[in-house]
C-alpha cells in the first residue's frame, strides 16, 4: 500500500513539474523573441538614419550641380560640372554597395543567432 501512495505522490507532482518546465521554456522563448525584436528595431533605426543621410547627400550633390550649371558660361564648364557630379554620384553608389553588403552580413549573423537559439552553432 505504501508503494501505491508513493506512486500517486510522484504522479501528482509530475504534472506540476512538467507545467513548471513548460512555463520556463515559454518564458525563455518569449525572452528570445523580445531580444530579437529589439535588435531588429535597433537595426531598422540605424538603417533609417543611414539612408536618410544618403538622401541628404544626394540632395546636396544635385544642388551643387545646379549651382555649377547656373554659373557655367561655356560648354566645357557645363561638361565639367556634369562630370564632377557623375564622379561624386558613382562614389555614393560605391558607398551604398558597401553599406548593403555590411547590412546583409549583420542581418545574416542576427538571423543565424536567432535560429540557433542562442547557441554557438546553427542546428537543424
Amino acid at each position: 500500500m505504501t508503494k501505491t501512495v508513493h506512486q500517486q505522490t510522484n504522479e501528482s507532482a509530475d504534472p506540476f513539474s512538467r507545467s513548471h518546465h513548460l512555463a520556463d521554456l515559454g518564458k525563455h522563448h518569449l525572452d528570445t523573441l523580445i531580444r530579437a525584436q529589439s535588435q531588429f528595431l535597433r537595426d531598422a533605426e540605424e538603417m533609417n538614419r543611414t539612408w536618410t543621410s544618403r538622401v541628404e547627400s544626394e540632395v546636396a550633390l544635385i544642388s551643387a550641380l545646379f549651382t555649377k550649371l547656373a554659373s557655367a558660361k561655356t560648354l566645357p564648364d557645363t561638361l565639367s560640372a556634369y562630370q564632377e557630379c557623375l564622379s561624386d554620384h558613382l562614389q555614393l553608389l560605391s558607398q551604398d554597395s558597401a553599406r548593403i553588403y555590411e547590412g546583409a552580413g549583420k542581418f545574416l549573423a542576427s538571423s543565424a543567432h536567432l535560429f540557433s537559439n542562442g547557441r554557438s552553432g546553427v542546428t537543424t
